[in-house]
């Protein structure tokens, strides 16, 4: 589980099972490995993991930094 795209799966994976806070941590994990000095602007998944874990104004702040990215996201939005 050290290989990025494998991190970035997992999570997704644990998200859509109602693992929140291993999502984060896999998310988490993905993105201290990437190269991409703006992955973490993309990563809207991980905002919504933050929010089911309870963690509200880090998945804010997530949801922030997304829209710099992808300003015509209506989920993002909301």
């Amino acid at each position: 589980p050290d290989v990025p795209a494998i991190l970035d799966r997992l999570g997704d994976a644990q998200l859509k099972n109602g693992q929140f806070k291993d999502a984060v941590d896999s998310f988490d994990k993905f993105l201290a490995k990437v190269k991409d000095p703006d992955a973490k602007k993309h990563h809207w998944r991980r905002g919504i993991a933050l929010y089911y874990d309870g963690k509200y104004d880090e998945g804010a702040e997530q949801f922030k930094v997304h829209h710099e990215v992808n300003k015509e996201d209506v989920e993002n939005s909301v």
